[in-house]
Formats: structure tokens, sequence, C-alpha cells
């Protein structure tokens, strides 16, 4: 928890979006997930490449090497 602690205070966010199809009027979900990250205006995505039983631990693990390249930066 303390990576992502770290990456909230510095206003570093990532979350995941799940994979949508539009069928005729309406919006049907995918099976797949990606991963955002956002730090103020820059923001970027992986592909629709998660499933629901590994897109927490790939956020988690995106925090851990967030941190881990820029913590050692800062010391």
């Amino acid at each position: 928890m303390k990576e992502m602690s770290w990456c909230f205070s510095k206003y570093i966010y990532v979350s995941c979006e799940i994979e949508a199809f539009k069928v005729g009027r309406y919006w049907e979900m995918g099976d797949k997930y990606k991963i955002t990250i956002r730090q103020g205006s820059k923001y970027s995505e992986t592909p629709y490449e998660y499933t629901k039983e590994n897109v927490m631990d790939a956020i988690y693990d995106t925090y851990r090497k967030l941190y881990e390249m820029n913590y050692v930066k800062e010391e």
C-alpha cells in the first residue's frame, strides 16, 4: 500500500476500463479490461488484454512499478 500512497501523493492514478461494444442503440460489456494511468493532463492506456481474474493484480503491479521507477530517481 505504500506504493499506492506514494502515487496518490504525486497525483498519479491507475484504474481500469472495461471493453464495450455498441449493438444497435445499446452498449454491451465485453470480457476484457485495459489499464489507464493518469497524472494531471498526461494520460496513457494499455490495450484490452486483462481479464476479470487478473485486472486487480495488474493495477497493483502498475502502482508498484511506477513507485519503483520514480522513487529511485528521488533518492
